[in-house]
């Protein structure tokens, strides 16, 4: 299936600085595997958003700043990094305290 007028598109995370919820929307034109993931400034992946195959379209998500281990994040700077098919895009992310 194919997205018409769709693009492969990574938005900027919302709110930024956050401290709390993150929402983040991203599109991709075809089904495909995708990876949404969360780093650190060190370029450890913290958690994935997104695994996976997707359809084609526009995809909205809530993230609550948790770790893959459940934890809550502290404060900081963190990048979220959209691959698909050979599309790459990351984003900068501020985290400030609860």
């Amino acid at each position: 299936m194919s997205g018409r007028g769709l693009r492969y598109y990574l938005g900027y995370p919302e709110p930024n600085p956050s401290r709390g919820k993150v929402m983040v929307e991203y599109s991709v034109p075809e089904d495909v595997k995708v990876r949404l993931g969360v780093y650190d400034v060190a370029g450890r992946r913290v958690r994935d958003l997104v695994s996976g195959r997707v359809k084609a379209g526009i995809h909205r998500l809530e993230w609550d700043r948790r770790d893959v281990r459940g934890r809550l994040l502290p404060s900081g700077v963190y990048f979220l990094r959209l691959e698909a098919g050979e599309f790459r895009k990351t984003r900068k992310l501020l985290l400030l305290g609860r």
